[in-house]
Order: C-alpha cells, then structure tokens, then sequence
C-alpha cells in the first residue's frame, strides 16, 4: 500500500512538473531570451525573437517609438547582445544574431558590434562588420549615446582595417560611414597620425591606405574642422604619391577654414621652410596648381597677396595659367581683376598647357572670367576675340576654343548697350563650327536667348530675379541661357545690396532644377557675400541635404556645398 501511495506521489509530482513545462508561453519573448542560455536551444530562439521583432515592427508600422517595440527591445535587446559578446553560439548562429542586432538600432546592443570589431578576421566576417556599421550609423544619425567602448573598437578596426584583403565591399564602406557619422572629437589627433603612412605603387596599398584608411581620415578632420590638421593635410597635397587625395584634402581645409589661412599662404609664397623640401621634389615647380586651387578656394586675405605675387612673378606658363584662372575667387578685388588682366594678354593665343594635348592657355584663364561680375571686361574679351574672328572668317577653326570661350563669357556679361558688340563674336563662333561640322547656329541661339533677357530687364535686378523662377525647358540650351544670363546680371547689378540679392538667389535655388541654372545662381551668390554668410551657407547645405534625402540628384549640389564651406570661411 505504501509502495502503491509513493508511486501515486511521484506520478502526480511528474505529471506537475510536466505541465509547469508545457505552460511556458511560446508567445512570449521572456520564453525565447531565457533559452538563449542553453547551447542546444540558442539557434532556434535567436530566430524566434528576430521574429519576433519583424512582426512587432510590421504592426507599429515601421514606427520604433511605438510603445510595443520599445517594450520589446527593453526585453531582448540586452540579453541577445550579452551572448553574442560573451561568444556564444555557433559561427552561423552569431551571423544571424548579428544581423537582428543590428537591425534593432539600439544603443544596448554595443558590446556586441565592439566585439564583433575586435575578433574580425579578413574574409572571415567581412559581413559582421558591414551589419554592425549599418546600425552604428543608423544610432549615430538618431542621436543615440554610443558607448565608449564602441567608438575605440570602431576606431581601432578602421585604423588597421585592410580592404585588399576583404571579401565583402560593404565592410570598408561601412567602416568610412561610421566613423564619419561618429566623428569623435577624440579622434582629431589620432586621424591625424594616421596621414603619415607612406604609399607605394603597390595597388593594394593604395586601396588600403589612399582609398579607404587616409581617404577617410582627411574626410573625417574636415567634418570635425580639426584646426591641429592643418600642417598634415597640406602635406598631403603637396606629397605626389597622394594626389588621389588632393581635392579631398583641399576641402577639408575649406571646412576648417580660417585656421588653415596661414599655412596655406605660406605653402604658395613657397619661402615657408617647413613646405620648400617638399614643394623642390616637383618637376618644373608643378606644386603650384595643387596648391592654389587649395588656397584659393579658402579666399581670404593673407592668401590674396601671396596668390597676386605668385601670378605675377611665376615664369612656368602652366602655373600661371592654371593660377590664374583661380583669381576670381577674390572678387571683388580691383588688384585681383588686374592681375587676372595681366596674365591672361601675357600669354599667346595658343599656347598649350605642359602635358596636356588639348589644354589651351588662355581659354583655361578665360573660362572664370564670368566670375569676376565686371561689364567692363566684355570690350576687353571682344579685343581679344579680333585675331580669332579673322582667323575664323579665313576658313581656319584652330582658334575656335578660345573664341567660344570669350563669346561664351561676353554673353553671359553683356548689357544692353554691349549687345552690338558681342554679335558677331556669336556668329564667328557659329562659323567656326560649321568648319568643324557642327550644324545651326548654337551660339547665335544662345546669344539671342541672352539678349532677350537684357532688354527685358536691361539694369532691373528685380526683373532677373523674376526670370530665375520661370522653369527651365529640358534639353534647350537657349532656354537655360536666360536662366544663366539672369543669375549672372544679378552679380553684375547687384553688389551694392548684395546680402538682399544674394538671399534672393538663395531662394530661386529651391525651384530651379537646372542644374547650369543653379551653377550660375550660387556663383553669383559667392560673389555677392565677400564677407560670408552663416545663414546662406546653411540654407544651402539644408538644400542639398533634403534633396539627397529624397533620392534627388542634381550636378550642381557638389558647388552648392562648396559655396556654403567658403561663405563660413570668409567669417
């Protein structure tokens, strides 16, 4: 009887526990984040909470502020992060639970990514590293406090991070988003370091370290305006093995600004000790135009004066050339005007730039004379324009690039009492082009374009401004020519309420879609602000910004940027 009661006992006690066991609710997240510990159920419950995840997300549409997914994530956002960062699991189950944590953005799960950057293995877990970038900017972008533990993990794997020997093209690219998107004010000096490392012509260390390491780590001390990197990124122009990173490097320094004013003035006078070693390495002085599209770009008054001497005394003609057609950038300025002058009927009609087959001379310095806003210089391109128009009518089209140039520059700057004048540079051009086989006449259409816009508007700004708002027609060179000429008689006519004007401009910007159109309006916008403008340099860069948002791409974003860094760097 006894024997029977205790078997009874341990039935009833068995048949409890059993039912203890099957009353664990499948439903419920708790269920799967407390199996995570057991090695044999690890696999299926790091697919279940991912699961879980997914369909909270679908029924909060998207929305990861609703409370449900917020409930959620308190759950299993810790939990799933511990066992990846404590090692746990399989190599395909810490794949997929990766891929969850990363997807869940959540500040919680860093220790995870920091581990992952800490065990990476080239070709190994190439696609790890590509997920924990992905959410570590996705948390960046939102605001999110990134542990620091994470930020000297990301750090460290960039810095020693090779792309010759990854797999997975994602990997590097995340890597340079990430640390851009982070952007650490502690990482200045260390990014700093890292633009002394030599390159050969090995491809492989120009991948690793031209295209990926140094490439990201100019980027990075522009967005972080690291005035301490100054000397470092002149030396990277002014070093040949790194002219891939020149023009990266140029506007870094346009993002730093003022700070670098000096050292780049000193690298172009080329007295500054700390600059000659390197600046003798080059052939027939051909640092010159590396260095002044840098400086030239920044504008400010320290580079001026050097920038004039250097025009003025440089006997290579392709310095000077390249050199000079940069001087608009001082506008308005009568001495810049001047040397521009000066250099441009100092040098032959058609000499060539060294090395380069088709590089005309003074059409390479023509090419800005626009940017100068001065009427005055249409008569002075039209008396340059004689020898070409005679050549021309002489069935001899070897002076056509410099023709069309100086017809190109009359008619953007002619007024209403210049029309005569620039006529027949239009039909000279158009006659060249018959020589050449071109059919029609492009320029004739285009001067008559331009012309049109002058009568209507003759010295009115307002009027010009009004005619940025009509639409473009796709396609129809005429059609953006009175766009181009409008924007750029507002420069010509509007500097003495040049801030008016220039948020005027600003704000046709929004509704031209042209990219020329566009091109000429934020010109003329530089032209009109010679001391700066924060508030115009933030409604372009806001421009841009929500464009790009929105999937929309327009060739002149790129200036639009670039005109917003150089109305911060003349404050």
């Amino acid at each position: 009887m006894k024997t029977t009661s205790a078997l009874l006992v341990l039935a009833l006690s068995v048949s409890s526990s059993a039912l203890l066991v099957g009353c664990a609710d499948e439903n419920d997240p708790k269920t799967w984040v407390s199996r995570l510990e057991d090695a044999s159920k690890r696999a299926a419950s790091v697919k279940r909470l991912g699961q879980f995840f997914e369909d909270t997300m679908t029924k909060a549409n998207g929305d990861r502020n609703d409370a449900s997914v917020k409930a959620l994530l308190d759950t299993i956002a810790e939990p799933m992060a511990k066992v990846y960062a404590t090692g746990g699991g399989d190599e395909k189950t810490r794949r997929e639970l990766l891929k969850i944590l990363s997807d869940l953005q959540d500040a919680r799960t860093a220790p995870a990514f920091a581990r992952a950057f800490q065990d990476y293995e080239p070709g190994r877990n190439d696609d790890e590293v590509k997920n924990a970038t992905a959410a570590i900017v996705a948390m960046a972008k939102k605001g999110q406090t990134l542990d620091p533990a994470l930020l000297d993990a990301t750090f460290s794997l960039f810095a020693k991070f090779k792309p010759s020997k990854a797999k997975l093209a994602g990997a590097f690219k995340g890597l340079n988003e990430a640390v851009r998107e982070i952007k650490s004010p502690t990482w200045g000096a260390k990014a700093t370091e890292l633009l002394a490392a030599p390159v050969d012509d090995n491809p492989d260390s120009k991948l690793d370290e031209i295209m990926f390491r140094q490439l990201t780590a100019v980027q990075l001390l522009g967005d972080l305006k690291e005035a301490s990197a100054v000397p470092a990124l002149v030396k990277v122009i002014l070093t040949p093995s790194k002219r891939d990173l020149r023009a990266t490097a140029s506007t870094a320094l346009l993002r730093i600004g003022a700070p670098a004013e000096a050292a780049l003035a000193g690298a172009l006078a080329g007295k500054d000790a700390q600059w000659v070693a390197l600046e003798e390495r080059w052939p027939n002085r051909s640092w010159v135009p590396a260095v002044a599209e840098a400086a030239t770009m920044l504008g400010r008054p320290a580079i001026r004066t050097e920038a004039l001497a250097l025009v003025a005394s440089e006997e290579n003609l392709t310095n000077k050339a390249l050199l000079a057609q940069f001087l608009y950038r001082f506008a308005p300025n009568a001495e810049a005007l001047a040397a521009y002058k000066e250099a441009v009927e100092k040098t032959a009609e058609g000499a060539m730039l060294e090395g380069d087959a088709n590089g005309n001379a003074r059409a390479t310095m023509l090419a800005s004379a626009t940017y100068f806003y001065d009427a005055s210089l249409v008569d002075w391109v039209v008396k340059l324009s004689a020898s070409a128009q005679k050549a021309i009518a002489k069935k001899n089209a070897e002076p056509l690039t410099t023709l069309a140039v100086e017809t190109d520059t009359a008619m953007k700057l002619m007024t209403k009492g210049q029309l005569a004048a620039v006529l027949p540079l239009a039909k000279a051009t158009d006659a060249g082009l018959a020589l050449a086989g071109v059919k029609g006449t492009p320029s004739q259409a285009k001067y008559d374009a331009a012309a049109a816009v002058v009568n209507q508007c003759d010295e009115k700004v307002e009027c010009y401004l009004a005619e940025l708002a009509k639409p473009v027609s796709t396609g129809k060179p005429e059609s953006a020519m009175r766009a181009v000429k409008a924007a750029t008689m507002v420069g010509v006519l509007g500097a003495a309420e040049g801030a008016k004007n220039a948020a005027a401009l600003a704000k046709t910007i929004a509704t031209q879609a042209d990219p020329s159109a566009r091109l000429a309006s934020v010109e003329a916008i530089d032209f009109l602000s010679p001391k700066g403008s924060a508030e115009l340099a933030t409604a372009l860069d806001q421009l841009v910004e929500s464009e790009v948002k929105a999937g929309q791409k327009n060739l002149a974003h790129d200036a639009m940027a670039k005109v917003a860094m150089r109305l911060r760097a003349r404050l």
